[in-house]
């Protein structure tokens, strides 16, 4: 089964943005609020995962990033 062009561009646009902050997939499910197992395999080409997850992941990412942009200032954490 193929995966769909539209699906492959998602996950390379969430790789790269991990990339230009030189973010582990640990560090990466950290800040998205997921288990490291979740993202374990993030930077292995055959990684599909849920929807949830996309989702969940594209809600640190700036809506108008793209890859090259300067990356946007981090976001103040809330005190626990």
């Amino acid at each position: 089964m193929d995966t769909p062009a539209t699906q492959l561009a998602v996950l390379a646009r969430i790789r790269a943005f991990a990339r230009a902050n030189s973010w582990t997939a640990g560090r990466l499910a950290s800040e998205a609020g997921l288990s490291r197992g979740t993202l374990a395999r993030l930077f292995e080409a055959d990684w599909l995962p849920s929807s949830s997850t996309v989702l969940q992941i594209e809600k640190l990412i700036p809506r108008d990033w793209r890859v090259g942009d300067p990356l946007p200032a981090p976001k103040k954490r809330k005190a626990a």
